[in-house]
């Protein structure tokens, strides 16, 4: 080191310290305290309350927000309201007479026969779809089957064909 690095570096030195110092000095004097608290003092126990809500304050809370609210519903659900017809007496029903009766009977019989009937169509065209694929499917695999035939023949016919000009040309 050279004799002015040696003296800038005591310069920096002595700045350093003069400025901690001076950072120090600024401080305002305080006692240092008489007695240092430990952990296991009497000041850092929880008292009664808080051991109780420590461990289970979260299930107690969420438990006791459940019941409430099953309560709250229980509380403001609207009760179902039940409507009946007023009673028939015998006396009106028998007014009514026979002719009524018929008529509901025969209605009755015309929905019910109009509600198989349509049933009745719904299955039968999805019957006559099932089997109209089944047999283009069918249609498909024939096809399939006969164009494969067809080409062994043309292969057969093909070989007979070279095999009868091979025997007339050797004439």
């Amino acid at each position: 080191m050279t004799e002015h690095e040696s003296e800038f570096a005591a310069y920096l030195q002595d700045e350093r310290a003069a400025a901690t110092v001076a950072a120090l000095r600024s401080l305002p004097y305080e006692e240092p305290p008489r007695r240092i608290a430990f952990v296991s003092d009497k000041v850092f126990e929880p008292t009664w309350w808080q051991r109780f809500w420590a461990a289970p304050k979260w299930g107690f809370a969420s438990a006791a927000m459940l019941s409430g609210a099953i309560l709250f519903h229980a509380v403001t659900r609207p009760i179902p309201v039940v409507q009946t017809a007023p009673p028939v007496t015998v006396q009106q029903t028998a007014a009514a007479g026979e002719a009524n009766v018929d008529v509901l009977v025969q209605a009755a019989v015309a929905k019910a026969t109009a509600d198989l009937e349509q049933r009745y169509q719904a299955h039968t065209a999805k019957m006559v779809k099932a089997a109209e694929e089944r047999l283009l499917i069918e249609h498909r695999q024939d096809m399939v089957a006969m164009d494969a035939s067809n080409q062994m023949m043309l292969r057969k016919l093909n070989t007979y064909m070279r095999a009868s000009n091979d025997l007339g040309a050797g004439q």
